[in-house]
């Protein structure tokens, strides 16, 4: 029997492991509205709730595969989204190891060391897979390592949450933009639109190319044209 985690060296890792699992939450709620957001449907949070952190990245993965050679997402930024879901998938396992893991103080056979570029930390600890098949894989952990771990999903948290919000603005402008009737008032940002061109296009926004993008930009507010929007964004070629 481990009858290590009775060990007051246990002290410090409890609330380490406490702030994990809640900046985890934090994470997993973003990752849940951003899987919500790529479906579209406002009723698709049904489909949504409760599941996995897993179901989450791949159902993302699987949307994104079929919507980025869609005209809507023609300017959206897909790399950003898909570094998101790798970096949730590579965090969420490393979570899972430690909230999920049995706990020791010692371990004598082999494992997996911290690599040696991490922090300096004597607050060592060794942590093996609970599950039978998956024993094999210890791990060592000192405090330090949870706590950047819980660093980095809050930080991935509030990236994917900002990853959304710009999809958003994009999608919104570009939507109404496309669909807009002839001779009324269309509500779309322009600046919106200039940065997705600009990234498109790997446009630094200081050079002449940028101001060139602007003037295009410009030209879709043209009142004297015939009020239908391009299949395709100007200098999409």
């Amino acid at each position: 029997m481990n009858l290590a985690a009775n060990s007051p060296e246990f002290d410090d890792v409890y609330p380490a492991l406490g702030r994990l699992v809640v900046n985890s939450s934090f994470m997993e709620g973003c990752l849940r509205n951003f899987v919500h957001w790529l479906a579209v449907s406002e009723d698709a949070w049904i489909l949504f709730a409760g599941q996995s952190v897993d179901w989450l990245i791949q159902s993302g993965k699987a949307m994104l595969s079929e919507l980025e050679d869609t005209d809507e997402f023609a300017l959206q930024n897909i790399e950003r989204f898909k570094a998101a879901l790798e970096g949730a998938k590579t965090l969420s396992e490393q979570r899972n190891h430690l909230v999920h893991g049995d706990w020791r103080l010692k371990f004598l056979d082999d494992y997996e060391p911290r690599p040696r570029s991490s922090p300096a930390d004597d607050r060592v600890f060794y942590v093996a897979h609970s599950r039978l098949r998956r024993n094999d894989r210890v791990r060592q952990i000192t405090v330090v390592d949870i706590e950047l771990l819980a660093d980095q999903m809050r930080e991935l948290g509030e990236e994917i949450e900002a990853a959304t919000q710009e999809g958003a603005r994009v999608r919104y402008s570009w939507n109404n933009l496309r669909n807009r009737p002839s001779g009324e008032f269309v509500d779309w940002d322009p600046d919106v639109m200039l940065d997705a061109l600009a990234r498109k296009h790997g446009v630094n926004p200081r050079s002449s190319r940028y101001a060139e993008l602007y003037s295009d930009a410009e030209d879709l507010e043209d009142p004297s044209d015939d009020g239908k929007a391009p299949r395709t964004m100007p200098a999409d070629s």
